[in-house]
């Protein structure tokens, strides 16, 4: 398994400058001064003075009193994460998140319709910074571990070959080590302060002084996948269409031809579901092997293959595609019933029985008639009573 770990340095600082433009000089997530609360993130600046994550926020302000303290955004982090957990979903079916900033993607298969791991991890960097404005680090090797060392070194991408792992961990210290306090002070006392060092031992050796831990250890220090596989994260409901063209789309005519074919599949499947889409997004494979992307928000959500297809047509028209199209990824979101809203009287069996035996109780009561429901009447009337029509059930 070929493993892609994205790490996102400062991500909470990093959306807070994109919220709030011209935040300048150190910074200190978490709170007012005198909170009673731990430090969130910090600017690289606010680190030289001795902050840190985790630190109380009267400790801070006492080593770095210039410093700007800045409220947690409640919710605001998770919210952008699970944005860009989302878009990482257009380069990979399986994707695991670590923590908030930090994600491993299993880009076993990936990476050979990107022609190689440099050009998909370059691709990935690019789309945070274009589609989510974050810089990101993308490391790639045989595990998570490998990865995520790879990751916290490249600048901004940095692949471990198969082969190299060893070479490329020896020299790291055994902090980088996922390791309890106690394991670590007893590595020490064995003279082993490298992964170098700790890899030249056994892994019988190993186990017989740690237990389940030391084949842990061993595996990690020689780059070997320690964990099982990385699961497939469960998208957004969305419907989804891949197209790959047999020969390059190199005009507009063929483009929409193409787009067209994929959206009557595409809109078909919303008519079964009985529903309509808001968001459209679509992704393209070029023949130079650079990808573009754009997205779209519909006024009104729709089902309509026509409006969908002058909307996308028109993107792509603005897009700057420098080489012909070998293929596309076409996603709509934002679904809703179509003529409903969402969820109402969802999953409800019998209702439809239930609501005749209340008809049939309030016509005996009351007389006829005594149920309606309102449609759309003159759109552009100025009086109410015009925009809307009842209609007797």
């Amino acid at each position: 398994m070929r493993v892609a770990c994205i790490a996102i340095p400062h991500f909470p600082l990093q959306v807070e400058k994109q919220l709030c433009r011209g935040l300048e000089g150190p910074l200190v997530i978490g709170g007012t001064p005198f909170d009673q609360a731990p430090v969130i993130d910090c600017s690289d600046q606010a680190g030289e003075r001795g902050v840190r994550p985790g630190m109380p926020l009267s400790e801070a302000s006492h080593l770095c009193p210039e410093a700007a303290f800045l409220p947690m955004r409640e919710g605001g982090y998770d919210d952008a994460w699970e944005q860009v957990l989302y878009e990482l979903g257009a380069f990979a079916l399986r994707i695991e998140s670590a923590q908030v900033g930090l994600a491993y993607l299993d880009v076993t298969r990936s990476s050979r319709f990107s022609k190689g791991e440099g050009r998909l991890g370059a691709a990935l960097v690019a789309m945070l910074d274009r589609v989510c404005g974050l810089a990101a680090g993308v490391g790639m090797g045989n595990s998570r571990f490998l990865a995520r060392q790879a990751a916290y070194r490249a600048s901004p991408v940095l692949v471990i070959p198969p082969g190299t792992e060893r070479r490329f961990l020896a020299p790291l210290p055994l902090d980088v080590l996922p390791l309890d306090e106690e394991i670590k002070e007893r590595l020490a006392l064995l003279g082993l302060t490298t992964l170098g060092r700790l890899a030249a031992l056994t892994c019988a050796h190993l186990s017989s002084q740690f237990g389940r831990a030391g084949r842990s250890l061993w595996e990690m220090a020689g780059g070997i996948d320690e964990t099982g596989r990385i699961p497939k994260r469960p998208r957004r409901r969305e419907v989804e269409k891949e197209a790959v063209a047999d020969a390059p789309l190199e005009t507009m005519d063929r483009i929409e031809q193409a787009v067209g074919g994929s959206l009557d599949a595409a809109c078909a499947e919303l008519a079964k579901m009985g529903r309509s889409c808001r968001k459209i997004r679509i992704a393209l494979s070029l023949q130079s092997g650079d990808r573009l992307e754009c997205s779209l928000v519909m006024k009104r959500a729709t089902d309509a293959k026509r409006g969908m297809l002058e909307r996308v047509m028109s993107a792509l028209s603005s897009l700057p595609i420098e080489s012909a199209i070998t293929g596309f990824r076409l996603s709509l979101s934002g679904l809703s019933r179509t003529g409903e809203q969402e969820g109402l009287f969802k999953g409800r069996p019998g209702l439809a029985q239930k609501l005749e035996g209340v008809k049939e109780y309030l016509s005996a009561r009351y007389g006829e008639p005594t149920l309606f429901r309102v449609e759309e009447g003159e759109k552009d009337a100025r009086l109410p009573e015009r925009r809307y029509v009842f209609r007797e059930v």
